[in-house]
């Protein structure tokens, strides 16, 4: 393996790592900081990143199943499979799902706000899609409101309005 791609694993699962141990902190106890320092000693940069992805699902997991068990949660549907030949339409689809061709944003007007798990906005859009809200964010948001949605690295997707420079983390649900 070139030393360029052994450098871009390193980087790869260095992120992987700090993502995991965000959720880590949310939803997990201190052994599980263990558990991703038992990774970090993964000689291979392939099985290191396996171990890495096996513990950030473990937490994405166990995160969505407290997040689910609140009572003030609206529930919220599975990704729905993007069976169609518009780009627009499969935008924010799980990968497999996804066409060859991505889409790296799109614009919306919010048709609905609605308030999961005490403090995450899903927020329904008038093309038929609904975000999620995944980390906090000051950015305000209301139905009527106009906004992007732009693809970033490792598949995350960020909801801005227009005239802020205020983000939001969103990953679609629907």
């Amino acid at each position: 393996m070139s030393e360029f791609r052994q450098h871009a694993w390193a980087h790869q699962g260095a992120a992987l790592a700090l993502i995991a141990l965000s959720l880590a902190g949310r939803v997990a106890q201190a052994n599980d900081v263990d558990a991703f320092a038992q990774c970090r000693d993964i000689a291979s940069a392939a099985q290191r990143l396996a171990c890495y992805d096996a513990k950030v699902d473990a937490l994405t997991a166990a995160a969505d199943t407290t997040t689910s068990s609140d009572s003030d949660s609206a529930p919220v549907a599975a990704p729905a499979p993007a069976t169609t030949t518009d780009p627009e339409a499969s935008f924010g689809a799980p990968a497999a799902d996804v066409m060859k061709k991505q889409v790296e944003q799109i614009e919306a007007v919010i048709e609905k706000v609605t308030i999961s798990g005490g403090t995450r906005a899903v927020i329904a859009l008038d093309n038929g899609q609904v975000w999620r809200q995944v980390a906090s964010s000051s950015l305000k948001i209301s139905a009527g409101d106009r906004v992007t949605i732009t693809r970033k690295s490792l598949g995350s997707f960020r909801l801005t309005k227009p005239g802020t420079t205020r983000p939001m983390r969103v990953k679609r649900v629907q």
